[in-house]
């Protein structure tokens, strides 16, 4: 006896892997992509605040005093996190702003609504052709 995979996969919670094998981005909700955008946001934020917090509390030098290896080792680790935390913060503004643009160009509605909405302008075309010589009848 064959288990449904799609059955399967809507059994095992969403932070198992095997959730996600055969999962296209079309069968992710919008709603659950909006969120977790906001989580790495969130995310980013209190890396970038832990990341300040660290510079702040660390005392200043003079410029007659020279540094030592440890501080100089430091401050080039923050740089490097500064650095890398400034690509990820483009990287998810660029990605966010591909899916505002694709949320509003993209037609939403359930796949009922869809239909009706083909039905209802299919039945319009065909109307239209019936009433174009007058006589209401197809050609």
């Amino acid at each position: 006896m064959e288990t449904d995979p799609e059955t399967e996969r809507r059994a095992l919670p969403r932070t198992n892997a095997k959730h996600w094998i055969g999962v296209t981005a079309e069968d992710i909700p919008p709603g659950w992509m909006d969120d977790m955008v906001k989580r790495l946001f969130d995310e980013l934020n209190r890396q970038m605040i832990r990341a300040e917090q660290a510079s702040i509390q660390e005392p200043d030098l003079k410029k007659d005093e020279t540094e030592s290896g440890k501080q100089l080792e430091t401050r080039e680790k923050r740089a490097r996190v500064l650095v890398r935390l400034r690509g990820e913060l483009e990287r998810l503004t660029r990605m966010e702003t591909e899916r505002a643009s694709l949320r509003a160009t993209k037609k939403t509605g359930t796949r009922t609504e869809t239909r009706a909405r083909l039905q209802r302008d299919v039945l319009a075309a065909v109307h239209a052709g019936r009433t174009k010589d007058g006589t209401g009848e197809s050609r």
